[in-house]
């Protein structure tokens, strides 16, 4: 059994600390204080009064701490010479703490790491996507003392980071975060890894002879003649939703990339003079490939004054006082899949792809869409990009493409308990709350996942995306981008990121899709989910339906094949983990396995 947590809302606090105040008068926290607003800008906070954060048994515990047993599964050894523990997502800090993270905070940090943004578009031409990644996390966090049984866990900002090169960006802008200190959040700390786009691709280019498989006719442009864009879905006259979708990127002709992502549906799309039924599935799966490729002098960036070390304050320091340059904490080992990983379990099978079989639809002459600032395709009749369509375009990952009139798709699913449900309606970001959800593979494939609180800013190329992160009964694999998210007959978005190996999962919200609908399409007047009465649907045999695993004796490691690329993908823990790729000894990869259960020492950076 594990010791059930303690949470501490008051305390009578022995240590105290004076503040400067905006004005310049400074407060004594033994003459009491005030909560800081949650309606202020917590940057330009009133003047107020804070307990300072103790650091020793004999200290009353700090704004938000729990204390938890050091075997609680939620709990997870990260550092063994620290004796660093780090808790699960869905581990919150008591009091205010979470309610004001969720409410405002997290948007403010998002806000202050602006600097951070332009420093990594000016440095991600010919880089990969993924090492432009970062987010910020709010996670329990704590060092527990020799041979003890419980550890006092207090919040802390993680930045999860895709490169070393990164990291550094985003370590230097965080000094400025020091009025984190006025909200009980005393550290930020930072890491290499964390969650990785969705869409599926086995980099073998021997396996690329499937490609010519599918008919490349009316290419998307995606930057210039050189780089053109196909995209193909399944041909079904069933529902739309999780229909396999493969995208293919040609430079002079030759395929640099093909992906494999899912369908998360159609919608009517009214405009002031007609109606148009467009499907709609992630559009990473097209345009990272040709931005990876992109050079320096053709890339649009947005080049602006950046802070200077110099005049950043280094505000927090970690437990141990390490620095970059003095404990070498930039090593390449790094995954944060060990604190969320849940090695019991198990994968959710994914259907299988049989090119030769399938019926392919070509559906890219009208496509178009838009991911991390970068816009590609042309829909008929719609207006040029402007600056302010840019804008809006930049905070989502959608592409969209016209289905034929008769080609019939709709938007139904099976439920675990084998329902056919009817998508009608739609759940906006503000409305979800955290009560279950399903995620849909394919008509027949589905897991249940449950919406954690507050935004998740994911940031690719120094353009933010808000994401919703969920928790999945069982671990997704590469491949689920464009998965639909549904509770009962409403949408609520679409898949676009994973953690892997793990049971956590990015979801893009409705509202956004429709923003992204919204500047593609011009005069739109309304956006409709495409449903059916259900009298019609198409009779599916229930031996065929195929639920995720539910018995405490499923194995740890799923495989599935992607006969497309005649490869098998194994996830979880029993995945071989990939040699850590290097870049003029600077920048790492990700490590999509989940690691030895504890990071080397040096794989911890502190602020």
């Amino acid at each position: 059994m594990c010791a059930s947590p303690m949470m501490w809302t008051t305390a009578s606090v022995a240590a105290s600390k004076t503040i400067n105040t905006a004005s310049g008068s400074t407060v004594d926290a033994s003459q009491g204080g005030t909560t800081p607003s949650t309606s202020a800008d917590p940057r330009s906070a009133a003047p107020m009064t804070i307990h300072s954060t103790p650091r020793s048994a004999t200290d009353a515990p700090p704004n938000g701490a729990i204390l938890l047993n050091i075997w609680d599964p939620r709990v997870h050894l990260i550092s063994r010479m620290k004796r660093l523990y780090r808790a699960d997502p869905e581990v919150r800090p008591s009091g205010h703490v979470d309610h004001s993270w969720n409410g405002y905070i997290s948007h403010s940090v998002n806000q202050d790491m602006d600097a951070a943004r332009k420093r990594i578009r000016d440095k991600s031409s010919g880089k990969p996507t993924k090492e432009t990644q970062f987010m910020p996390d709010l996670l329990m966090t704590g060092i527990a003392q020799m041979g003890a049984k419980r550890v006092l866990l207090t919040p802390c900002v993680w930045f999860f980071c895709g490169s070393l090169w990164c990291k550094r960006i985003v370590k230097s802008a965080a000094r400025d975060l020091k009025w984190l200190d006025l909200y009980g959040i005393h550290e930020c700390r930072f890491q290499v890894g964390g969650a990785v786009l969705a869409a599926y691709e086995d980099e073998a280019k021997e396996l690329r002879h499937w490609g010519p498989q599918l008919k490349h006719e009316h290419g998307i442009q995606l930057f210039d003649d050189q780089y053109k864009g196909y995209l193909h879905i399944e041909d079904s006259k069933e529902s739309a939703i999780g229909l396999s979708c493969c995208s293919t990127v040609t430079q002079n002709d030759t395929i640099i990339s093909q992906k494999l992502a899912i369908v998360a549906g159609v919608v009517d799309v009214e405009t002031l003079s007609h109606t148009i039924r467009l499907g709609f599935t992630t559009g990473h799966n097209l345009a990272e490939a040709c931005i990876d490729k992109l050079q320096e002098d053709i890339f649009e960036k947005d080049r602006g004054t950046i802070p200077t070390q110099e005049h950043c304050v280094d505000v927090y320091d970690g437990a141990d006082g390490d620095s970059d340059a003095e404990s070498g904490v930039d090593s390449d080992e790094y995954s944060d899949n060990c604190s969320f990983t849940d090695e019991n379990a198990t994968s959710v099978p994914n259907r299988d792809i049989e090119i030769q079989a399938t019926k392919w639809l070509d559906v890219s002459q009208n496509a178009s869409g838009t991911f991390a600032g970068f816009d590609f395709g042309y829909y008929p009749n719609s207006r040029p990009p402007s600056p302010a369509r840019s804008q809006l375009l930049s905070e989502t990952d959608l592409a969209v493409f016209e289905l034929p009139v008769a080609h019939g798709d709709y938007n139904t699913y099976r439920n675990p308990y084998g329902v056919l449900i009817n998508i009608t309606s739609h759940i906006t970001y503000d409305e979800l709350g955290s009560d279950e959800v399903f995620i849909i593979n394919a008509l027949e494939v589905v897991t249940e996942a449950y919406p954690l609180p507050g935004p998740m800013y994911f940031n690719i190329r120094g353009r933010p995306l808000r994401t919703v992160r969920l928790k999945c009964k069982y671990p997704l694999d590469i491949g689920s981008s464009g998965s639909c998210v549904v509770r009962g007959g409403a949408m609520c978005g679409m898949l676009m990121a994973v953690f892997p190996g793990t049971q956590y999962a990015l979801m893009i919200p409705w509202e956004q899709i429709v923003c992204g609908i919204r500047s593609i399409i011009p005069n739109v007047s309304a956006v409709q989910h495409a449903s059916r009465p259900l009298h019609s649907d198409p009779v599916i045999s229930d031996d065929n339906f195929q639920r995720a695993p539910v018995n405490d004796t499923a194995p740890s490691t799923v495989g599935f094949r992607y006969p497309y690329w005649n490869q098998d993908f194994a996830s979880t823990s029993g995945r071989d983990t990939p040699a850590v790729q290097q870049e003029d000894s600077e920048v790492s990869d990700f490590d999509w396995a989940p690691p030895d259960p504890l990071l080397e020492d040096s794989d911890i950076s502190d602020s």
